[in-house]
């Protein structure tokens, strides 16, 4: 049976998610580190957004718009490889559009 603890211990989980939900929300909307996050050719979401979840292990991954090899430090690969995300304008993290703008 569930008890006045056990519902307080989840209303305060969801409470803190949707908080941390909301200042995502609002660094993006911002977009403060617009400069960093550019130089890292990365869109909003992934800068921001994205949490990285991911294991230290040097990992290589396929830019899937030339095919060259990415070796990247953790186990959360990049998509696209720097030179081609800078040529096309996308992120080198999810290899979409970097600004966020559908095609």
């Amino acid at each position: 049976m569930i008890n006045k603890d056990e519902i307080n211990r989840n209303t305060r989980r969801s409470i803190s998610w949707l908080k941390n939900v909301l200042r995502k929300a609002e660094l993006v909307e911002l977009d403060s580190c617009k400069q960093k996050r550019l130089l890292e050719q990365k869109c909003k979401v992934c800068y921001y957004v994205d949490d990285g979840i991911s294991g230290q292990a040097f990992t290589d991954s396929i830019c899937i718009v030339c095919g060259d090899i990415i070796t990247n430090a953790t186990t959360d690969t990049d998509k696209v490889c720097k030179k081609c995300s800078k040529e096309y304008n996308l992120c080198c993290h999810c290899g979409g559009n970097i600004s966020l703008q559908l095609i």
